[in-house]
C-alpha cells in the first residue's frame, strides 16, 4: 500500500526546506506533483509506526496535511519519486 501526504505551510510553520530534511530523516520521501510525500507499507502495524512518526514530526513543525492510501500508487508519483531520488533530493 501507500499513502500519499500533502502539507500546507502557513506563516507559523517551519520552512519548505526544513520539512523535507526533517521527513527524510524517518523515511518518507518526496516527490513532485499531486502529492507531497508517501510513505510504502504492507502492514497495519507498519502503517501505524510510520504514521505515528509523520504526525509527531509534521505537528513539531506546526504543519497541516491530509493524507491518502491507494491499493496500487499512482504511477506519476511513482515515476517522479524515482526521478527525485536520482537527482539526489
Amino acid at each position: 500500500m501507500r499513502t500519499y501526504i500533502d502539507i500546507t505551510i502557513n506563516p507559523n510553520s517551519a520552512g519548505a526546506s526544513e520539512v523535507v530534511h526533517a521527513m527524510l530523516k524517518i523515511g518518507i520521501s518526496p516527490i513532485f506533483g499531486p502529492h507531497d510525500f508517501y510513505l510504502d507499507w504492507t502492514t497495519e502495524a507498519e502503517f501505524r509506526r510510520k504514521y505515528k512518526e509523520v504526525n509527531r514530526v509534521l505537528q513539531s513543525q506546526n504543519i497541516s496535511y491530509r493524507q491518502k492510501t491507494y491499493e496500487h500508487p499512482q504511477e506519476e508519483a511513482r515515476t517522479i519519486a524515482v526521478m527525485t531520488k536520482k537527482n539526489g533530493v
